[in-house]
């Protein structure tokens, strides 16, 4: 009796705790009132294998037990332990008016097995078996190698599945990935996160350099995949190969004071004799045109013009003069000297000289060009073409220039306007590469090969062009050696001819004789001379010609993988009919720039930037070159390094970036176009500056 009614006391005490009141059902876990028994039926499969963090629902339908839908019944989800950290979304959720219900599961990160628990406080627990096989992820780091001297920016990076074969790979356009990024530059490190533990890839980047187009590329296999780790590899970028073909303007000043051998040595010491001792010259051809007009020999005119010197010079002047002054045992051309060019006009006295200096300007010449490299092999062997078309005169009689200004007195004329037959020849070399660490380097090797150039049309178009103007106030050769001969002290009206006339006729005793034989004797130095000199030429024949060869260095200054700067010499020899002369010269190359106004005539990684021309390296240029920085017009700078032209206009606080402009529409940050609005300092050794426009307010 007493145990019947503990036992009921027990069980009163349970139904009392779970809520339970009049007319309620204790169950399982509780009490849920007047509930009518169901049962729950799992409608997604029953065995689950996930990977991981892989989501699914797990579908529940609840049915009374005549099989009807069992509506607004709470369902529990529970997971039996360990389970990997795997989840359900909602840990209760109530069926629908169907009786249905679903609650997501979601897998954790480990490899593990477990139980879905589904129950009901009025039905039968059922569970559904879970397998989580997913597949370990592990962290790939890429790192790059990169010593070389092209700056690189912008990396990209792939990833591709299996050990593939670098040697053999494009890393520029690579076979498929399952991953990728870019990163900023070699310095970066690339990271990708979610590659499968065990597995082996390849890794290939291509880097572009500062003219946007892909410079570099690497490849490299990772080390397998640590799942839930990190592996590093590192991926060598390696340059693509310079380009050399392209063509350089070019500039050479041919030392050649040594090279005139043979005849055309003759020639120079024939037009520097000239100017030096024009009265032995003089002298010489009026000997030769008397004879022919008296009928005489030349000895026998000589003899008579020697003894009315001498006479005159040991017995009538007053002092007695030398008859032979210049001690070449010649007096004619004493007499001449002084009864004629002692009364030259006063040019002359600056210009005796001018023999040195059109044979220096002969023996100096600077000229200019193209040289194109056509082809270039991988071992080096190269191919090209060149072409002398621009010509370098100094001359600075007469200009007032300073003697330390080297930019003063420079002329430059084109072929074409000297009228001279185009210079070219076709070349074969070989490059090699420089050991440096500081710059990208090649020696340039040309064999000395054939070249024909007019030293004499050159000469004589500087003399008639530059030297005679400036000097005499004539620009042919016949009217300034007529006014060597000034006027007649005595009779100042009479000069030229007429003074050398009137002095022939009275020595030879013949009246009307002398100045026709002075215009005579004029014109025929003047055609000898340019005869000697326009028919000197360096080519042509198989005892006469120029052989010149190119020793230089081929450089990558602006680093953008394109050979752009030579510097060197060249050096040959000239062929004249058995005899032999060598020369030297200096020689510079700049690859060929666009011409510019503004900006938008150059690509995107250029400016229109100021520097020095090519052949006259004392007058500056506007040219598409590598942008320095990327500060333009409007924006401050503190260095010339922070603006794209490499220009920093000003100081202190109000200093901006130089650009330059054709209209204020080429003007960034609206400003406006001003005209010749800024001196730009393009060396100050020697001094050069370009008057420029310029974008301001």
């Amino acid at each position: 009796m007493n145990k019947v009614i503990l036992i009921a006391g027990a069980s009163f005490l349970a139904f009392v705790a779970a809520g339970c009141g009049s007319g309620d059902v204790l169950k399982g876990e509780g009490c849920k009132g007047n509930l009518a028994p169901v049962k729950l039926v799992i409608e997604s499969p029953r065995n689950l294998t996930l990977g991981f963090q892989e989501v699914t629902p797990i579908q529940v339908r609840v049915l009374n037990l005549d099989d009807t839908p069992a509506a607004d019944r709470e369902v529990s989800f529970s997971l039996s332990s360990p389970n990997g950290g795997s989840a359900m979304a909602e840990a209760t959720k109530k069926s629908g008016a169907d009786g249905r219900l679903s609650s997501n599961l979601t897998s954790g990160n480990d490899l593990v097995s477990f139980n879905v628990v589904v129950s009901e406080v009025t039905a039968e627990s059922q569970s559904v078996a879970v397998v989580v096989d997913g597949v370990y992820r592990g962290e790939l780091k890429v790192r790059f190698q990169y010593s070389g001297l092209i700056p690189l920016q912008e990396v990209s990076v792939r990833v591709h599945e299996g050990s593939l074969n670098c040697a053999v790979i494009d890393a520029v356009h690579p076979p498929s990935s399952v991953a990728s990024g870019v990163v900023a530059s070699p310095a970066s490190i690339a990271s990708f996160t979610t590659l499968v533990d065990g597995q082996l890839y390849t890794v290939t980047a291509s880097a572009l350099g500062r003219t946007g187009e892909v410079a570099a590329t690497g490849c490299a296999v990772a080390p397998a995949i640590v799942g839930r780790g990190s592996v590093t590899v590192t991926v060598n970028l390696n340059l693509f190969p310079e380009r050399f073909v392209g063509t350089y303007d070019f500039r050479t000043k041919l030392h050649t004071n040594q090279a005139f051998p043979g005849s055309t040595g003759a020639v120079i010491d024939e037009l520097g004799g000239f100017f030096l001792d024009p009265a032995n010259v003089i002298a010489t051809e009026l000997v030769t045109l008397l004879a022919d007009q008296l009928g005489w020999t030349p000895a026998d005119v000589e003899r008579a013009l020697a003894f009315g010197w001498i006479s005159y010079a040991t017995l009538v002047a007053d002092p007695v003069l030398p008859t032979d002054a210049d001690h070449d045992s010649q007096v004619i051309d004493d007499a001449v000297q002084w009864a004629i060019l002692d009364q030259m006009p006063g040019w002359v006295n600056n210009a005796l000289t001018v023999g040195g200096d059109l044979t220096e300007l002969m023996r100096n010449l600077t000229v200019g060009g193209d040289l194109k490299i056509l082809t270039a092999s991988s071992s080096g062997a190269v191919t090209g073409h060149w072409s002398w078309s621009d010509f370098l005169f100094m001359w600075r009689y007469g200009l007032g220039c300073d003697l330390p200004d080297t930019c003063c007195g420079r002329h430059r004329y084109s072929g074409d306007q000297i009228g001279l037959t185009p210079i070219s020849a076709d070349f074969t070399g070989t490059l090699t590469r420089r050991t440096s660490t500081t710059a990208i380097e090649y020696d340039m090797l040309v064999p000395e090969h054939r070249l024909s150039i007019e030293y004499g049309r050159l000469a004589w178009f500087a003399f008639e062009n530059l030297m005679l103007p400036a000097i005499t106030g004539h620009n042919n050769l016949p009217d300034a050696i007529a006014s060597l001969f000034g006027c007649d002290p005595a009779n100042p009206t009479v000069c030229g001819c007429a003074r050398v006339g009137a002095w022939v006729d009275d020595f030879t005793g013949q009246p009307g004789l002398g100045a026709g034989v002075c215009t005579l004797a004029v014109t025929a130095i003047s055609e000898q001379l340019e005869a000697s000199v326009v028919g000197m030429r360096s080519s042509g024949t198989d005892t006469t010609y120029f052989m010149m060869g190119i020793e230089a260095v081929l450089s990558d200054a602006d680093l953008d993988l394109r050979t752009d700067k030579l510097t060197g010499g060249v050096s040959g020899k000239l062929y004249v009919e058995g005899t032999t002369g060598d020369f030297t010269g200096d020689l510079y190359g700049d690859i060929q720039r666009r011409a510019c106004a503004k900006d938008a005539t150059c690509t995107s990684y250029e400016a229109c930037r100021a520097g020095l021309d090519v052949l006259d390296d004392c007058e500056g240029r506007l040219v598409c070159m590598p942008r320095v920085g990327d500060r333009v017009a409007g924006q401050n700078c503190s260095a010339a390094s922070q603006c794209k032209t490499g220009v920093c206009l000003g100081t202190g606080v109000n200093a901006t970036c130089f650009t330059t402009c054709d209209q204020s529409g080429d003007c960034p940050n609206s400003l406006a176009c001003g005209q010749n609005a800024v001196t730009v300092t393009v060396t100050t050794a020697p001094p050069v500056t370009l008057q420029a426009n310029a974008c301001g307010r």
